[in-house]
């Protein structure tokens, strides 16, 4: 990122993804426009103009593990995969098993949704009927009885 280019307002707003927002504002602030920065930068561009993006990162950081993201590190790394095409192989089951379970899992919450639908559905059903039950049971004896009442008599 190029700090120089955007207002420090700007550059202060557009946190990276997984930076704290303070650590982020101190290193902005306190590291990338301190003069000893700086003049590192100077220094690498005067005794190699183009420079690849990771020397610059080990010129400031220190030697870089080649298979991991700068300052994540983790994930599969080529380590992982060095053990010949038998541990891609078991990778790749693992990541088919998981998807094949995700799926699944999906399947099933659909599945209770739609039941879970029909048993409200169900339920509003029986409601209803408790409260013609009710109004029928209970109702006064001196009101005239409803007209589904007299069909029925």
């Amino acid at each position: 990122m190029n700090v120089k280019s955007k207002p420090l307002q700007e550059v202060l707003q557009d946190v990276p993804e997984g930076v704290d927002k303070s650590d982020w504002k101190w290193l902005v602030k306190e590291h990338f426009l301190s003069e000893k920065f700086k003049e590192e930068i100077q220094e690498l561009l005067q005794v190699e103009p183009s420079p690849t993006n990771i020397e610059v990162v080990e010129r400031c950081f220190g030697p870089q593990s080649k298979s991991h993201v700068v300052g994540f590190g983790g994930g599969i790394t080529r380590k992982d995969l060095k053990g010949g095409s038998s541990a891609k192989v078991a990778l790749l089951e693992q990541l088919n098993v998981n998807r094949k379970e995700k799926v699944a899992l999906i399947e099933e919450l659909n599945a209770s949704r739609k039941e879970n639908e029909s048993i409200k559905r169900r339920m509003d059903n029986i409601e209803k009927r408790c409260e013609i039950f009710e109004s029928a049971i209970f109702r006064d004896p001196l009101s005239p009885p409803s007209s589904r009442e007299q069909n029925t008599s």
